[in-house]
């Protein structure tokens, strides 16, 4: 990195939260024109990090290792996976809250997706909990799996509610990439206030998710 600070570029990458806790390097980032983080925190349910082995990822750390990458200007992505085995429909109360506490910047969210050749797909197979294998569905709002904690109608209502709720900021990320040093600090946007999830509808005409047996699907 320490190569790039005299081109004076801009650029953007993923990182572990592990960087906030490496002050020499998040300088070296800040210097060499680092504007951009997308940070893996998977889940704000310590049992859900534990069962997919991310236990380096310690939710009542996030808040202060976020401000830390927020002191160096960098925009924090935090990336969340929702629909684990711990995960109950409470859970989707949780990430709103963390997203706004934290003062996260955007937010990706994901569905989880059983790809086949994974450890997660071989045991849902064996536990007769896939329901779908239309290939098309494991994207976005894609539903393929019986939750544990919830049902398949929760989890994509849920995934909706949370998208919106509005954390994407797109209009945060343009301005870090066209000021260089702006801070990362998250504006407050009244829309976002926590409240009791709503029932939300799928989308007419299109099932986002296949409720088929378990066991039946082709």
């Amino acid at each position: 990195m320490e190569k790039l600070i005299p081109l004076k570029i801009r650029w953007a990458s993923q990182a572990g939260i592990g960087i906030a806790k490496d002050d020499k390097l998040l300088s070296l980032a800040q210097r060499s024109g680092c504007r951009h983080l997308l940070v893996g925190f998977e889940s704000v349910e310590e049992k859900s990090l534990e069962a997919v082995h991310k236990r380096q990822n310690k939710p009542s750390e996030y808040k202060e290792l976020i401000r830390k990458i927020h002191d160096y200007g960098i925009v924090v992505q935090a990336a969340i996976v929702m629909g684990l085995d711990n995960d109950s429909n409470e859970v989707f109360q949780k990430i709103d809250y963390f997203l706004q506490e934290a003062e996260v910047d955007i937010v990706q969210l994901n569905i989880l997706y059983p790809y086949p050749g994974t450890k997660i797909r071989d045991r849902l197979q064996k536990e007769g909990r896939i329901t779908s294998k239309d290939w098309s569905n494991y994207m976005l709002a894609g539903v393929n799996y019986l939750p544990h904690k919830m049902s398949q109608q929760e989890l994509y209502d849920g995934y909706k509610w949370l998208l919106e709720k509005k954390h994407l900021l797109r209009g945060d990320l343009e301005k870090n990439f066209q000021s260089p040093g702006v801070g990362a600090k998250r504006r407050h946007h009244p829309e976002n206030e926590s409240g009791p999830a709503p029932k939300l509808p799928t989308d007419s005409g299109h099932t986002q998710y296949d409720s088929t047996s378990p066991g039946t699907c082709e």
